[in-house]
């Protein structure tokens, strides 16, 4: 490899899959490739993953508060919004989305209703994305 490369031994806690790589150490051979031995690194991704998940989220919603007057304001346009916006105004705004609740809570009922009587008290009432019963 050449110099200045770096190898991360995932399996060092086990023995690793290199020759010189040690556990929590991080080894220069003797060409300069860098071998890294983390120890528990399943331990750690959960923390990464968390403060990631959680930048990306202050990062969209940053995108939605006007930093002048610190209140809500969407920008309809904007590009970000659009791709996740899935209801305005009390309609869906994904027809395939759209298309498939329907489909399944037809289904659902049908299944459900199929010549049974409905108990007392229970009615049919659909979500967009399931079904299910309420008292």
């Amino acid at each position: 490899m050449r110099p200045g490369s770096v190898i991360v031994d995932l399996a060092v806690e086990r023995g690793g899959n290199c020759e010189l790589s040690k556990p929590g150490e991080t080894v220069v051979s003797k060409n300069g490739v860098k071998i890294v031995g983390p120890v528990n690194i399943a331990g750690r991704l959960p923390a990464t993953a968390s403060a990631l998940y959680a930048k990306n989220l202050l990062a969209f919603i940053e995108t939605l508060i006007d930093p002048k007057t610190k209140s809500l304001a969407i920008k309809w346009d904007d590009e970000l919004v659009k791709a996740t916006l899935l209801t305005k105004d009390g309609a869906s705004r994904i027809q395939a989305f759209k298309a498939g609740a329907e489909r399944k809570i037809f289904s659902q009922r049908s299944k459900i209703s199929n010549g049974k009587k409905i108990k007392e008290g229970m009615r049919w009432q659909p979500k967009l994305i399931h079904s299910c019963w309420r008292r």
